[in-house]
This record gives C-alpha cells, sequence and structure tokens, in this order.
C-alpha cells in the first residue's frame, strides 16, 4: 500500500526531496527537505492550498495555490497540479465517412500545448489537433 498522511495519499517527487500530502486542516500542501526526508510533515510547506480539498485529489482543486516568498505566502496562479499522462509521439487519423482532409499522421509539437493539454500537427497538412476551452478534442486549420 502507498504512504498516507491524515487519512491521504502522498505523492513524492520523482529523484526530489519533497512530497504533496493532506495537512492536519485538509489542505494540499508540498513540503520536504533534505533534514525531514524520512519526516517531511514537520518540514514547512513550501507551495500549498489554503483551501480545504474536501476529499479532491490535488490535481482537481480548482483553487489558486500560494508559494512561499521569504516569509509570506503569495498567490501564484500558474502553479499547476497534474496528472502525467503519455503522450504518443505520433497519431493516425481515419476519417472513412467524411472530412478526410483531416485524415493522416499527426506528430506531437514538443513543448506546446493548447489550454494545457499536448498539440498534434498534420504531416503534410494544414490541420491540428488540440484541447479547445471547453475540454473537447478539435480539428482544426490554421487558414
Amino acid at each position: 500500500a502507498g504512504e498516507s498522511v491524515n487519512g491521504q495519499p502522498v505523492w513524492k517527487q520523482k529523484k526530489g526531496i519533497f512530497r504533496i500530502y493532506s495537512s492536519r486542516s485538509g489542505c494540499w500542501q508540498i513540503a520536504g527537505n533534505e533534514k525531514f526526508e524520512h519526516d517531511f510533515k514537520d518540514a514547512e510547506s513550501i507551495i500549498r492550498c489554503e483551501v480545504p480539498h474536501e476529499g479532491m485529489m490535488p490535481d482537481k482543486v480548482r483553487r489558486a495555490w500560494r508559494r512561499l516568498d521569504g516569509e509570506e505566502y503569495v498567490d501564484d496562479p500558474p502553479i499547476l497540479v497534474s496528472t502525467v499522462l503519455y503522450k504518443p509521439a505520433k497519431l493516425h487519423v481515419k476519417t472513412p465517412n467524411g472530412q478526410q482532409r483531416c485524415a493522416g499522421e499527426y506528430v506531437l509539437v514538443a513543448g506546446n500545448t493548447a489550454n494545457g493539454q499536448p498539440l498534434w500537427r498534420q504531416m503534410g497538412g494544414k490541420y491540428w489537433l488540440y484541447s479547445g476551452t471547453n475540454g473537447m478534442w478539435i480539428f482544426g486549420s490554421n487558414g
């Protein structure tokens, strides 16, 4: 079984010393340092969400995260906690019943995203596969 603190799961940073865990007050936070490698709960949190999670996992919390800046915490809206999903380098799209111009091979555009999701470009064509603001996948062209 995985590690848990205050009745919630804990995530350890890969090749690092930090952990995401639930505080006693039910808020997600990130803490850890070498002194507290095995007892990270006693380390001061460096990033936290001050709104109780009420059982939602850290990637589902839709409130701003705050980070320690000197002696105080400041809002830092760009902080994002997300799940790591496999992003295929190539996608093969078949559209036998219509919109054949969208068919073909799409390649992952490394380092680029659309609305927080991966972005693929059609090889030899003008179409893109991207996530819309409504969370739906969209085929669109740039002209």
